[in-house]
């Protein structure tokens, strides 16, 4: 469901988002100001496990893609005790990261990733894409975003072999999402 369906709630936490979450993102990857970002989408997923027996189509999970997005994020709504499965996986480092109430997986869009299935409960997911004017990415990332495909997963490799082989200390379990081609390319 878009945020935008929500007026009254959209207000809210588009302005809180962008007050944090973008603040954090242009500082972690190098834009001058968090107005160099923007919402291109933001919205809610539910997955659900089962069929429910009621006819209805419930999305347990999504299969690996790329958002084609700057930058994209999930927020986890919900308990992590309220689903079993789950999580966010990353095919590059063959990684799931899973997350806790109220905290947020952020990855270049270009990353091909996936929404693991959940097989039992239900786990509700804020989602955004967030984009940037051609002009203020930041030269060190342009390359990242103008590759073709299979230089994505060329990048994506070569940073995941660099962080294995240097074994920097992550920042806690938000930081293990981080994007390792963003971290090659912000070197």
């Amino acid at each position: 469901m878009p945020l935008l369906e929500l007026p009254r709630l959209d207000s809210r936490l588009r302005g809180a988002l962008r007050r944090t979450l973008l603040s954090e993102l242009a500082a972690r990857y190098g834009f001058s100001s968090s107005s160099d970002l923007f919402f291109k989408d933001l919205f809610f997923v539910k997955y659900e496990a089962g069929d429910g027996g009621d006819g209805r189509h419930r999305q347990a999970g999504l299969d690996l893609h790329r958002d084609g997005s700057v930058l994209s994020f999930n927020v986890l709504l919900n308990q992590e005790t309220e689903f079993q499965g789950g999580g966010t996986y990353f095919d590059h480092t063959k990684k799931t990261v899973e997350i806790t109430q109220g905290d947020c997986v952020c990855h270049s869009g270009t990353v091909l990733h996936a929404g693991r299935t959940i097989t039992s409960g239900t786990r509700l997911l804020l989602v955004g894409f967030v984009e940037a004017s051609p002009s203020c990415i930041p030269y060190h990332l342009r390359n990242l975003f103008e590759a073709p495909e299979d230089q994505v997963s060329e990048l994506e490799a070569r940073a995941t072999a660099e962080r294995d082989r240097d074994g920097s200390a992550r920042e806690g379990a938000q930081l293990d999402c981080e994007e390792d081609a963003m971290r090659l390319l912000c070197q």
